[in-house]
């Protein structure tokens, strides 16, 4: 799965905002953790070299799995994953869950392999404003209220919700300053009076099955 937030360059809040999201999920060295649409691995190099996770990183696309560390990347799909029922003290879904067409499949199949007790991770874009669907890098665009309301109708309870827009703001601040405001409309793939109605914003939000 391609998305915006999976390697350290262009990952909203950096690696500080991963570390936010484990702190508040409270998991302990070893935790066993899946981290779905990781990219090119970012998070699980970070987590595997800097927590001692037991972490394997999901993703559609073939080529994340063959581009190192591989033992750590597995291809597959969220919505149909590989794992038996009840296996992880933890799933990782940032900036990846937009992206998904069917995350009531996602969420499904990330309750199924959670642990009871086992704590959801997602850090994500979303719509202050109007909700929308976007062909660039932004995809689904969904109000929180809908959000939340999808993910409690799987089973998960909300235990933390951050709403972190400054850093998306910063990021696209510095990609104007360096390549000037068309590579962001291009980047985003929209134009300048759909991103205002949209009003977007990135949140952080922790689940307890």
């Amino acid at each position: 799965m391609t998305d915006c937030c999976n390697c350290s360059i262009n990952r909203p809040g950096g690696y500080k905002l991963t570390e936010r999201g484990i702190e508040l999920c409270g998991f302990f060295r070893n935790a066993k953790i899946a981290d779905v649409g990781c990219g090119n691995g970012g998070t699980v190099r970070y987590l595997a070299y800097n927590h001692g996770a037991d972490i394997i990183g999901v993703d559609i696309e073939v080529a994340y799995a063959a581009s190192g560390d591989s033992w750590r990347i597995i291809t597959a799909d969220a919505t149909v994953l590989p794992f038996e029922d009840s296996v992880f003290d933890g799933m990782i879904f940032e900036c990846s869950l937009s992206k998904i067409k069917n995350p009531d499949a996602a969420l499904s199949e990330s309750f199924r392999a959670l642990k009871s007790g086992g704590k959801l991770l997602t850090t994500d874009l979303y719509a202050h404003g109007e909700a929308a669907e976007l062909q660039g890098i932004l995809g689904r665009l969904e109000r929180w209220d809908d959000i939340s309301h999808r993910t409690v109708k799987h089973g998960f309870q909300l235990l933390n919700f951050e709403d972190h827009t400054e850093v998306i703001k910063q990021m696209w601040a510095e990609l104007v300053f360096e390549n000037g405001i068309d590579a962001l409309y291009d980047d985003v793939g929209t134009d300048a009076e759909t991103l205002k109605r949209i009003k977007c914003g990135y949140y952080l939000a922790v689940w307890k099955k």
